[in-house]
């Protein structure tokens, strides 16, 4: 789902806010507790505290920088939250079980909906937003748009050869695609030469516009995650004003590096459809 600009500054102020509140919270009651812990229930709470803390302000900084390492931050923040808060009742003070699982449940619930906002904010923040224009009808370039063979030709970057393995251009049709490089690397995402990914076709209208959901085939997390691509054409004087939107970039890939391969590629395009005019 595509977060728009002002609910993304809103989400991001307010969990960035909310953050460095439990980061200031957690830290300065630790700190506070620290000369006071006397059993080992007391110190393993307070040590709990202060890793929250930390991981508070991490868990903000993978909005920023960082971002291969935001989903271990974000687990092992949520896993001191809930951790503490269930500790709390039991360590200081007589014992209070229930107590415990409420405050717990409560903690989940608050850690739950701080990652879904981190995440749909970092989801629209990586992306890359592309303007190309193509001295061709719009009609002959969304029918390159969901052409196999033309895609095999445009839709591949400088130094690598692509190879369709299924495309089926219909809303909810399926495809999936390799790209390898032409000379031996270790860059590959799938393999040490090869980039696969698969995807699902979400709109088709013609001649105006393509959504498509994309996902690398890779054992590596970082780039692991569903991203969408929004292609969208319209009228220019004669030619064809295209718009590429690629959202939800994984942690892993440079949105710098994806857009000079989608610029690479777009360049194919208009000199496909500018030949055949």
């Amino acid at each position: 789902m595509t977060v728009r600009p002002a609910v993304r500054r809103v989400l991001l102020v307010g969990t960035t806010l909310l953050l460095i509140a439990l980061a200031w919270g957690t830290l300065a009651g630790g700190l506070r507790q620290l000369p006071r812990s006397r059993t080992a229930g007391q110190q393993a709470e307070t040590a709990v505290q202060l890793a929250c803390g930390l991981l508070s302000l991490l868990a903000v900084l993978t909005c920023f920088r960082w971002r291969r390492w935001a989903t271990p931050v974000r687990a092992a923040w949520a896993v001191c939250l809930v951790a503490a808060a269930g500790l709390s009742s039991l360590v200081w003070g007589p014992p209070l079980p229930l107590t415990a699982l409420l405050f717990a449940a409560g903690a989940l619930t608050l850690a739950l909906g701080i990652i879904w906002a981190l995440r749909k904010v970092s989801s629209s923040m990586n992306a890359t937003r592309i303007s190309f224009r193509v001295n061709a009808p719009r009609a002959a370039v969304y029918r390159a748009l969901i052409d196999a063979h033309a895609v095999a030709t445009w839709m591949v970057p400088d130094g690598m050869t692509s190879h369709i393995h299924e495309f089926d251009a219909r809303v909810g049709g399926a495809f999936r695609i390799s790209l390898t490089y032409d000379e031996p690397t270790g860059t590959g995402k799938t393999s040490s030469q090869t980039d696969t990914f698969h995807g699902r076709f979400l709109m088709l209208v013609d001649p105006e516009q393509v959504v498509e959901v994309v996902e690398f085939e890779t054992a590596d997390p970082s780039l692991r995650g569903e991203m969408t691509i929004t292609i969208t054409l319209a009228d220019a004087a004669g030619a064809t004003d295209i718009l590429a939107v690629h959202e939800g970039l994984p942690p892993g890939l440079s949105p710098a590096s994806n857009e000079l391969g989608w610029r690479m590629s777009l360049g194919k395009l208009a000199r496909l459809v500018e030949s055949t005019r």
